[in-house]
């Protein structure tokens, strides 16, 4: 029985390795993307506009991951 988590364990490993490698060489081989373009026009970030910060008001809810606190900024993703 102790084989399995063993065998799990290095599938698992075997993956993601496998997984990582394959995207290394996927960012040898697409096209590069140039500056500005990586973001799509219309969306937050887009040529490196970001929407004005909003200070929490009274009664708001924040958390406390500064990132997913970006993220739920009401011009930006609605909540």
């Amino acid at each position: 029985m102790a084989l399995a988590p063993k065998l799990q364990k290095v599938l698992t490993d075997l993956f993601v390795m496998l997984w990582d490698l394959g995207l290394a060489i996927l960012n040898f081989v697409l096209p590069k993307r140039k500056p500005g373009l990586v973001v799509p026009a219309g969306v937050p970030g887009h040529m490196g506009k970001w929407p004005k910060y909003i200070a929490p008001k009274e009664g708001d809810s924040r958390s406390a991951c500064p990132m997913l606190n970006a993220m739920v900024r009401p011009s930006s993703i609605s909540q």
